[in-house]
């Protein structure tokens, strides 16, 4: 299993076990209709676990497996700790706080945590709010728009008629 980490104008092909845009998941109930819109657009595949809750399914250690969006977050920052560790030649304990507000503007939603962390590294979630439509994305098409209606105001011409005028906005 793979936990994608995208970077702008960068586009690669998924694979139905590379994981990405799953926070977009997190804390919402299967059946809600933005969910269903999301795994519409996912390459990997989602089902509905207990509670509603929506469960990634992938290949990890070389079996099928079902993991919550919230594990596969702990995976991430596990792997994140693990490199940083690599990085500096040793342990990071010591350097984790005890209470951690986690503030996450990203490229499609916007999230925060509250954590609590013991002594041995286990982490406890307090609360996770998040919204699942806004982040750099949708920054990115409020100023489309603007642009967009500013164009039209200025010369009477619609840029959303002329798909490949608009295609060379969004990237400008």
């Amino acid at each position: 299993m793979f936990i994608l980490l995208t970077f702008r104008g960068k586009e690669i092909a998924f694979t139905a076990n590379t994981v990405f845009k799953a926070k977009r998941l997190i804390g919402k109930r299967f059946s809600e209709v933005m969910v269903q819109e999301d795994i519409n657009l996912l390459s990997f595949r989602v089902i509905k676990g207990s509670d509603e809750i929506p469960k990634v399914i992938v290949t990890y250690k070389g079996h099928e497996q079902q993991f919550s969006t919230e594990e596969i977050s702990s995976m991430f920052l596990t792997k994140m700790k693990e490199i940083a560790e690599a990085y500096i030649g040793g342990t990071t304990t010591g350097s984790v706080e005890k209470k951690v507000l986690i503030f996450d503007l990203g490229g499609g939603t916007f999230d925060v945590s509250l954590l609590t962390i013991d002594g041995v590294g286990k982490f406890d979630v307090k609360a996770v709010a998040s919204d699942t439509h806004l982040g750099g994305e949708d920054f990115d098409n409020r100023m489309v728009n603007y642009c967009v209606d500013d164009f039209k105001k200025k010369w009477n011409k619609d840029l959303k008629e002329n798909g490949r005028a608009l295609g060379r906005l969004k990237v400008a």
